[in-house]
Order: C-alpha cells, then structure tokens, then sequence
C-alpha cells in the first residue's frame, strides 16, 4: 500500500513501512496520481517474479515510484511551457513553484530516471 502525501508511507505485506519525503507540492494536480499509480505498475510488471519470491520488495517499488514521481515533478516544472509561461506572470508561482500538468509530470519520466541513476552511481 502506497500513502502518497507530502511525506509518502509504503507499506509491504510484512508489516514493512517505509517513508519518503518531503514530496513537492506541484504534485497536487489532476492526474498525478494516475502518473505514480503507472510509475507503480510499470516497476512491480518488470520485477514480478523477483516480488512474487520477496513480497517485502512492494516496499522498496513502491518508495522508488514515489520518489520517482517527486524526481519528475521537480524536472517537469523546469521545463514544462506551462511552467515557464505561470513562472513570469506571478509572484506567488515564484514563492511556491510553477503549476505543471500531469502530461509534463510523465513526459519528464525519463529525465528523472537517468537522474536516479546518474545518483545511484555516483
């Protein structure tokens, strides 16, 4: 069970909980859980033998779709034409972050990810 709010909760069969956090707030559009609820699938779909043999490794899935889903918001409200135009017209999207679509959450999908790795490698 995956609990995404500003900090995220996953929790395993097992009872394991795990956080991730502080999640942006740009997150708060429609359509950005289907993002992660896609993020999600598509992690458990290629690791389902090795979650079929360890159950506990949902945790570790689910985490990693959270953190993905953060990771893309924040590259998507850089680039998004939505963001860029929102980011010049108000004062508030400059304290708080430009608005950006959950279309631009997916598109910037692949960025995030070779930022991960680029991360996990380093």
């Amino acid at each position: 069970m995956l609990l995404k709010g500003t900090v995220s909760i996953c929790a395993t069969p097992g009872g394991i909980a795990l956080h991730t956090g502080p999640a942006t707030p740009r997150l708060a559009t429609a359509g950005s859980g289907d993002v992660l609820a896609g993020i999600l699938g598509a992690l458990v779909t290629l690791n389902a033998e090795r979650v079929q043999a360890q159950p506990e490794l949902l945790g570790a899935l689910g985490s990693t779709a959270a953190l993905l889903h953060d990771l893309a918001a924040h590259h998507a409200a850089g680039s998004a034409p939505v963001a860029r135009e929102a980011r010049a017209r108000a004062a508030v999207t400059r304290r708080l972050g430009a608005p950006i679509l959950a279309l631009d959450i997916a598109a910037a999908l692949p960025t995030a990810i070779a930022d991960l790795l680029t991360r996990a490698t380093a």
